[in-house]
């Protein structure tokens, strides 16, 4: 217990040396103002390109990014943290490299922070992405890519270990037993559908802007913890979750006082993750298309020897080939285990 509340200290501490600007909003400023004095320059009749018809980057390319490579780990079975890991290496490089932002620029950005975080992280696995210049459609040679790898290293000052909220949120769960109020966790099948739905909640929120850049690290992960907890009903009422929500960040102020738990910004990515949640495909899959669509992928591993073949970023035709921490699979899980509510 002391030793994960180590961990936790060090990893709040770590989180305000990791956090990425709003640099969508940034982008957008710098649009509007280029498109100003575009028309200034047209009244003028001065006649110059148009800079501001350059595609930019925006919330939707950033969600694309991180589907497809959620995609790509799935099939190689790597780890799908190492996604929360690239995209902090993405959304801090894009903070600082302004000329970065187009989309071009944005997808051999991904890419190469894709390579670099299974570099650092998956070393074993590199071998396997090898392939990543192919899967840009021959956009990109694995020159290019390596070149990027070596600007986003730099221009994020080579903090390549983020506390993600993926770890975060798993080393929260240690500390509930330390908590008077903390609700009774009773058999192991329980504790361990609060870690995969905890975990669920964590990496759905990578593939929200608002969430993954905009909010703290800490306050998704109790965010998704909480989430889990009600969804599973640990807590009997909305009146129990928040007074345990109180006590629960008071513990963690004690563990890591320069932490600075906001509880409306919680709730608000609390109700947010719900949203996210309803809204996937994950939640409205019904157990007959759940079943057709099991029966689909195992005929198509049996066909292909095992594995699909992935494509390129904009190819929604990657199927996915996930493991246990996969949000279809926590979603399937919780409902199979009949403590979905």
């Amino acid at each position: 217990m002391e030793e994960d509340q180590n961990i936790l200290a060090a990893m709040l501490q770590q989180e305000k040396a990791y956090r990425s600007i709003d640099y969508l909003d940034q982008i957008k400023n710098l649009k509007y103002q280029r498109e100003e004095q575009q028309a200034a320059r047209s009244k003028g009749g001065k006649g110059r390109k148009d800079v501001s018809s350059q595609k930019v980057v925006d919330e939707f390319c950033r969600d694309q990014i991180v589907e497809w490579k959620y995609r790509v780990m799935d099939y190689f079975k790597i780890d799908r943290e190492i996604v929360a890991i690239s995209m902090s290496y993405l959304d801090r490089f894009l903070s600082e490299a302004v000329h970065s932002r187009d989309r071009r620029a944005f997808k051999r950005a991904a890419t190469a922070s894709l390579h670099l975080a299974v570099k650092v992280h998956v070393p074993d696995k590199l071998r396997c992405i090898g392939v990543l210049s192919d899967l840009s459609r021959g956009e990109f040679e694995m020159s290019d890519i390596i070149a990027t790898e070596g600007s986003v290293s730099k221009t994020i000052n080579w903090r390549l270990h983020p506390p993600t909220a993926i770890c975060v949120t798993s080393t929260l769960i240690s500390i509930l037993p330390s908590i008077p109020s903390s609700p009774s966790i009773e058999g192991k099948e329980i504790a361990n559908c609060l870690l995969d739905f905890s975990l669920f909640f964590a990496e759905l929120s990578v593939c929200n802007y608002s969430l993954s850049v905009i909010q703290k690290t800490s306050t998704i992960a109790v965010a998704s913890l909480f989430n889990a907890m009600e969804g599973l009903g640990l807590l009997s009422s909305v009146e129990a979750s928040s007074s345990f929500l109180r006590d629960f960040v008071e513990k963690v102020g004690e563990i890591a006082p320069d932490a600075s738990l906001d509880l409306d910004a919680i709730e608000d990515s609390k109700e947010l993750l719900w949203k996210l949640y309803e809204n996937s495909e994950e939640y409205s899959m019904t157990k007959e298309e759940e079943e057709k669509t099991n029966a689909t992928k195992r005929s198509k591993t049996t066909k292909n020897g095992g594995r699909d073949s992935p494509s390129g970023i904009d190819d929604d035709k990657i199927s996915v080939v996930s493991d246990s921490s996969s949000p279809i699979c926590v979603s399937r899980l919780v409902r199979a285990e009949g403590v979905m509510v």
